[in-house]
């Protein structure tokens, strides 16, 4: 299963992530960077990459988590702040069946989360304008939260779990 997160601000699509998930394996991509992602293995292995962590190697984040197959529960993955400064000036994607396209005028905050089932995320007073959309095609469920906030602050993720961190290679 693949499929990409765009917003829709006017008429310009923009696409955000691209996610692929096998029966073992979960990838979240970004599109605007191809070195920064999210990956959830079926051993368990998971970790963010991104241009910082190729600088610095230290600062890679690797955790152990319980296997993709046996994952319980609610978990956010990654958070995403929008800021309409640096929009494209035309399309740089064109949506397919099955992607999430948002219609929330930036600046947006956006919560990529992963649930063992399908759930409903209670209101939070510091998110309006919101717009949830859930793919279910596997388990865990991908549910994707767009929104606006109160005061323009940075996101703070609903389902923070803290892992094991893994070292070495």
């Amino acid at each position: 299963m693949r499929f990409t997160i765009f917003t829709k601000i006017g008429d310009l699509l923009i696409p955000h992530y691209e996610i692929n998930r096998t029966e073992m394996d979960l990838y979240i991509n970004s599109v605007n960077s191809k070195r920064e992602h999210f990956s959830y293995h079926k051993s368990g292995a998971s970790g963010h990459k991104s241009n910082i962590s190729k600088k610095h190697p230290d600062m890679r984040v690797e955790k152990s988590r319980p296997p993709l197959t046996d994952f319980r529960g609610s978990e956010s993955i990654i958070t995403l702040n929008v800021i309409s400064g640096n929009l494209p000036s035309s399309n740089t994607g064109t949506p397919k069946q099955g992607d999430m396209v948002f219609e929330i005028k930036p600046p947006i905050a956006m919560e990529i989360i992963i649930s063992e089932n399908d759930i409903k995320l209670p209101v939070l007073a510091d998110r309006i304008t919101v717009d949830v959309q859930k793919n279910m095609d596997m388990k865990p469920i991908i549910i994707v939260e767009a929104y606006n906030l109160i005061n323009n602050t940075l996101c703070i993720e609903r389902f923070r779990r803290i892992h094991p961190l893994k070292f070495g290679r």
